[in-house]
């Protein structure tokens, strides 16, 4: 608007008016900018304790006044990244986000409004989460096109990009898994994890997230039943927050972990007479200055398989053994070796009943992205055998962690999102199918079309032309690929009847696997040989809209009315001192 008009317009108000009018202004831009600003700062603080849930709403309530802020979606999908049952919704953010990337972001700033270069990583990260390994391995390459190899390291970005071709080949040899939800009595509307059990399950003590803090509780099973869960930290008075992470068992004693003053610890717990001791620490072999997140007892007593990152670890967190002494001491820790331990982190270890099989989760060996599950099995000689993915869908896309095994490792608990679930993360029993674990069952036959049944199915004692009709709850479920063929001529209760069989831990299935991966290692390393991929030609077909920007100039703030409420001030009081003169 020119400035005579806008003098024609101020005549026809009082100067009065017009003072008034760009007080209030003045007032109310800046408090609105104060308490944003405010509001941000608030919600970074939260990001960098990776409290997502505490972050996401304040990133919302931003964007409500900056819709078209790149920064704050960039947050919202790291956010929903992180949180269960919310993956999915990080996507669309992300897109968004990639869209205006600034080659000069300045994490933390408030007058930030693009989004940094990570967020294609992030993006990519989310399309694997949510099973668009095509989507996913694409965005990788975008990334790593102007990746600074002295902030990122490329090991980390070229990890991701063989899990997601580890994924297709270990989606394409499907386990087959029933699940059984555990019921309300247990699993609520929040979430439930980190659940250890005795071994004739009858006891078993597991995490729960309530409004303040994640509490950890006990439930026992009478006849056949689990009781209401006892509050575990408020019989024992402890005000902070601490896990469990192993039983033994006879339900007795209990490992837990606890990370109070940024150094993680365990400790230990007795059940006498109905009553827990109070937690007591364990000694200088197991808890150092650096970090122990999990320790899993024998079932023997005698050993104490423990993670740590303490000195001269192969990298991140390891797996160590300890010995229990003559006196009952635990003793030096030994690392289980590079056969297990990788250069990245392992974590949630435990061991079938007769303690020859060793399961845990990893970020390295032959992963299909975040953490999988794995086993090893303890040679005649010692040592431990090279670790086998435990295979999909046990493991996914996302991080699988805490499998407590059950016996030899077909059946056990862990906590997952279901959409069919009460909550966020439930506990289920699972049980995984098998040549050595075949499932039992009576109950009348169900025959289904001979065209669709998987060469890998066993029938036990029965014809393949009459299967069993296998009788599940209504919280069972059994996770097949079936499940995802409408055309093969199952109803979804029919699917839920099948019976199938695949081995966990046969050397036919082991040596099925281990090609597979040598001939997708051998295919990457190939396109990996050239030091200076990372600087190849970006892929013809990538996401749609999603284009790495030019680097240009610093956008600054486009608040062009408070340069204009400035200005007309100043004509404001320009009026008044002239009226002034001249009366």
């Amino acid at each position: 608007m020119p400035f005579i008009s806008i003098m024609k317009l101020m005549k026809s108000f009082t100067p009065l008016t017009i003072l008034l009018f760009f007080f209030i202004c003045a007032d109310l831009f800046p408090q609105s900018r104060i308490e944003n600003k405010s509001i941000f700062y608030d919600a970074e603080s939260w990001i960098l304790f990776e409290d997502y849930k505490e972050a996401l709403p304040l990133y919302q309530q931003l964007i409500e006044s900056d819709p078209d802020n790149s920064n704050y979606k960039y947050r919202i999908g790291q956010c929903y990244i992180n949180m269960p049952g919310e993956k999915e919704k990080a996507i669309t953010f992300l897109e968004e986000a990639v869209k205006n990337i600034n080659p000069r972001y300045r994490e933390g700033r408030f007058n930030e409004t693009g989004a940094p270069h990570d967020a294609l990583y992030y993006l990519a990260n989310a399309y694997g989460i949510n099973n668009q390994l095509d989507k996913a391995l694409e965005t990788y390459e975008l990334f790593k096109r102007n990746l600074n190899t002295k902030i990122y390291d490329t090991a980390v970005v070229n990890l991701q990009i063989r899990s997601c071709h580890n994924a297709k080949v270990l989606m394409s040899t499907s386990r087959y898994i029933r699940e059984h939800n555990l019921g309300n009595t247990i699993n609520k509307s929040g979430s439930e994890f980190n659940p250890v059990i005795s071994d004739d399950e009858t006891m078993m003590v597991f995490s729960r997230s309530l409004a303040f803090y994640d509490a950890t509780l006990y439930s026992t099973k009478v006849n056949g039943s689990w009781t209401e869960p006892q509050n575990m930290n408020e019989l024992l008075k402890i005000d902070r927050d601490i896990y469990p992470t192993s039983l033994s068992r006879d339900g007795r004693v209990l490992y837990l972990y606890n990370s109070e003053n940024y150094d993680g610890n365990i400790f230990t717990t007795s059940f006498e007479n109905g009553i827990w001791s109070p937690i007591v620490k364990l000694n200088d072999n197991i808890n150092t200055k650096y970090w122990e997140s999990h320790a899993a007892i024998s079932h023997d007593n005698n050993r104490l398989y423990f993670t740590s990152n303490r000195k001269n670890t192969i990298g991140g967190l390891d797996i160590f053994v300890s010995q229990r002494d003559t006196a009952g001491n635990w003793g030096p820790a030994v690392n289980l070796g590079p056969v297990i331990n990788t250069p990245y982190n392992e974590e949630t270890p435990f061991l079938s009943k007769n303690d020859r099989i060793l399961f845990f989760s990893s970020r390295g060996h032959y992963n299909m992205g975040g953490h999988d599950i794995f086993y090893s099995t303890l040679l005649e000689n010692g040592e431990w055998s090279v670790p086998l993915n435990a295979g999909y869908p046990l493991n996914t896309t996302d991080d699988d962690l805490f499998f407590r095994p059950l016996n030899d490792g077909f059946e056990g608990y862990f906590a997952k999102y279901s959409p069919d679930g009460f909550g966020l993360q439930d506990i289920y029993r699972i049980e995984i199918y098998s040549d050595e674990h075949p499932l039992t069952y009576e109950s009348d036959t169900l025959s289904m079309p001979d065209t669709i049944l998987p060469k890998t199915i066993l029938i036990t004692s029965m014809n393949i032309d009459s299967i069993a009709d296998i009788t599940l709850t209504s919280a069972d479920s059994l996770i097949s690929p079936l499940k995802s063929e409408p055309d093969s001529g199952l109803t979804a209760e029919h699917q839920k009847k099948a019976v199938f069989s695949q081995p966990i831990a046969s050397p036919e299935y082991g040596s099925k696997i281990a090609e597979k991966q040598a001939e997708v290692l051998s295919e990457i390393d190939k396109k990996s040989t050239d030091e200076n991929v990372a600087k190849k030609a970006a892929p013809t077909d990538v996401p749609p809209d999603i284009t790495e920007p030019e680097p240009g100039p610093e956008k600054g703030c486009s608040l062009w009315y408070v340069w204009l409420i400035a200005g007309t001030g100043l004509v404001v009081l320009f009026i008044i001192l002239a009226r002034k003169k001249k009366l």
